[in-house]
């Protein structure tokens, strides 16, 4: 059976060849045309039958069904997304027997992709009629956000302030953790006072939510302990 999509009219068919037979022939479709092609734009599946006959009055008969595609490549608009982050596109199709091959190899109805750059992705999608689709996946512009310490080396009890900047939304964690930072987890900037030398890291959120992280090492000097000697002389 030919398929045919479901937006395609006025599709073609034809005598391929012939065998046997005195010709010229005479050719009736069920359709009523009488030439050896004939233009069709079926709603459903459809059996188109020909009948031929030669100059000694021989007949022979033939059908070929025209099926009807459901096959749909759409892709949907363009978007915007952040770099590198995970996004599933794909087609949606009715059931049935489709393939499908995408520019990045991939042969599934849909794939997820991570795109570091603007990219245009291909589909085709095939049950005999192939149709095809693209999209382009824009990816918007991200700051990287970024620590400014007020210094990296302190002694037990000293406190400094960390800033962070370029982004909208700030979100601080420290390993080991410290509990200084409470209350100004969401702060750009924060006041620290370590125990011990700790990584201090900051997720950043632009306003389009693509985000971005830092982080930066506070080494704490502990100090060492004293030690003494003590000798005496005499009685």
């Amino acid at each position: 059976a030919r398929h045919m999509s479901t937006g395609d009219i006025n599709q073609e068919i034809k005598v391929v060849s012939t065998s046997g037979g005195v010709p010229p022939f005479k050719y009736n479709w069920n359709t009523g045309a009488t030439s050896s092609a004939t233009i069709v734009s079926p709603d459903m599946q459809t059996i188109y039958i020909l009948t031929a006959t030669d100059q000694c009055s021989n007949i022979a008969t033939d059908k070929v069904t025209v099926g009807i595609s459901l096959a749909d490549a759409s892709l949907g608009p363009n978007i915007y997304v952040c770099p590198n982050t995970e996004t599933l596109i794909g087609v949606i199709t009715s059931e049935g027997d489709y393939s499908y091959s995408w520019n990045t190899g991939d042969k599934t109805a849909s794939i997820t992709v991570s795109p570091s750059t603007n990219t245009k992705y291909f589909v085709t999608v095939d049950d005999g009629c192939v149709v095809t689709d693209e999209i382009t996946l824009y990816t918007y512009p991200v700051n990287q956000v970024n620590i400014t310490p007020e210094k990296t080396n302190l002694c037990v009890g000293d406190t400094i302030n960390l800033k962070a900047n370029g982004s909208v939304y700030y979100a601080w964690t420290a390993l080991p953790y410290d509990v200084s930072i409470e209350g100004q987890e969401n702060n750009n900037n924060i006041n620290i006072a370590p125990e011990s030398t700790t990584t201090y890291t900051v997720v950043g959120t632009d306003s389009n939510f693509c985000q971005t992280f830092a982080n930066v090492v506070i080494s704490v000097n502990v100090g060492a302990s004293p030690y003494f000697v003590f000798s005496s002389s005499g009685g």
